[in-house]
């Protein structure tokens, strides 16, 4: 079960409180937190927990059976899931039919532990559980009195038999060593299948989302409009509510892993007639990591754009250095992480204003009616052009005890 605490207002504050499978700790730490806010906020608050139950989780889920090497359903064995880079633990046992399932985990490298008395201990080896996915694991358990090692695929398999979405998830090594235009992660969204960028997008322009003359999302499923889709951080509607273009810039530092579903999602995906783009943010380890990035383009290495009639190659050139940093506060309990961008653009625009209207619409501009207008005069051709934009987002992690945890997540 899962309760999310979040209020939208220039920036983006997002609180989120898991709750895992044991039935005996209450909602203390959701009315902690609860009484921090102002009832300003409160009403905000209450609007997303209706909405929770449409919202993609940024979670994945473990399930299996337990069985002796006779078949047999094994009831009761006690099962430990830890993380890998967090050290969180989450425990459970197989019930009557041998079931054992573990909901709302944060996503990472997970092992497992399986004991019951009579049966040797078998071990798990960490094993990949990505966003929105279920891992299935069947274990046998042996009558010994050694330990067991279980070795599975660190890769989830192509055909996820649990899942009731088609989806596909990128994040870790596919997004970090992949080249790419910008710094925007939502590039990598199209390779996807059958998702194609929206009519006019331009995926090369900006970090914070993809440039485009109608202002949506920037891509299309299906051929669907690209103002169709919903798109969320860390399990929060991270849209636009008019144009459905993404609100909050999070750099590539940032971006944990994210899974793209196609239109044909569950019943509980509400919010959207296109597809799913679900994105977590990175959270911090026991292990101290940080990087330095500097990102640049030059025109020089650009193919003439056909559609500015200049013989030149029109001016781009674009500077953005990032740092971030991720690591324990707290070893085993409590973690964060944090980057930083920065992005200096210079170019040159083409203006196919046509050459018989200039002076009209010149004379036109300087009349007191429009004194308040941002542009003063129109020309035809290549024109100077420059933007500068900031990127900070910052998340901190709390593990409550072996069912609950909290995180908290500001950006601007």
């Amino acid at each position: 079960m899962l309760q999310e605490l979040g209020c939208d207002f220039s920036k983006w504050i997002g609180v989120r409180c898991v709750k895992g499978c044991a039935p005996d700790m209450g909602w203390g730490p959701v009315l902690g937190v609860m009484t921090k806010f102002s009832w300003a906020c409160l009403f905000a608050i209450f609007l997303e927990l209706l909405a929770v139950a449409q919202s993609p989780l940024p979670t994945g889920a473990i399930q299996g059976s337990v069985r002796d090497s006779t078949g047999a359903v094994i009831v009761g064995a006690r099962v430990t899931a830890t993380q890998q880079d967090s050290g969180a633990v989450r425990m459970a046992e197989s019930d009557e039919t041998g079931q054992l399932r573990f909901g709302s985990l944060a996503i990472g490298k997970y092992s497992l532990r399986l004991e019951q008395q009579g049966f040797t201990t078998v071990l798990v080896k960490p094993f990949l559980v990505s966003v929105g996915q279920t891992v299935v694991q069947n274990i046998v358990m042996k009558p010994a009195e050694v330990v067991t090692s279980l070795d599975v695929q660190e890769q989830p398999e192509a055909l996820e038999t649990s899942a009731t979405t088609s989806s596909v998830a990128l994040g870790y090594d596919r997004i970090e060593e992949t080249p790419a235009q910008n710094r925007n992660y939502l590039n990598f969204v199209l390779v996807a299948p059958a998702v194609v960028p929206s009519s006019g997008s331009n995926s090369q322009r900006s970090a914070a989302g993809v440039r485009n003359a109608t202002n949506d999302s920037g891509f299309s499923f299906g051929g669907l409009r690209g103002r169709n889709n919903s798109l969320s951080i860390d399990g929060v509607d991270n849209r636009d509510e008019t144009p459905g273009g993404n609100r909050v810039a999070v750099g590539l530092e940032m971006v944990q892993e994210f899974r793209v579903s196609g239109t044909a999602v569950g019943a509980e995906f509400g919010g959207a007639a296109g597809g799913l783009v679900n994105m977590v943010t990175r959270s911090g380890t026991n292990t101290w990591h940080g990087d330095w990035t500097f990102f640049t383009q030059n025109e020089l290495f650009n193919a003439r754009n056909p559609e500015a009639l200049s013989p030149a190659r029109p001016r781009f050139r674009r500077y953005q250095p990032g740092t971030s940093i991720n690591g324990p506060i707290r070893k085993d309990r409590t973690f964060f992480s944090t980057a930083f961008e920065q992005e200096w653009e210079s170019s040159q625009e083409w203006s196919e204003t046509p050459e018989d209207l200039l002076d009209s619409i010149n004379a036109a501009l300087l009349q007191p009616k429009y004194s308040g207008s941002a542009t003063r005069s129109v020309e035809r051709g290549l024109f100077p052009a420059g933007s500068a934009q900031s990127e900070f987002s910052f998340k901190a992690n709390h593990q409550v005890g072996t069912a609950h945890s909290l995180s908290a997540r500001y950006a601007f």
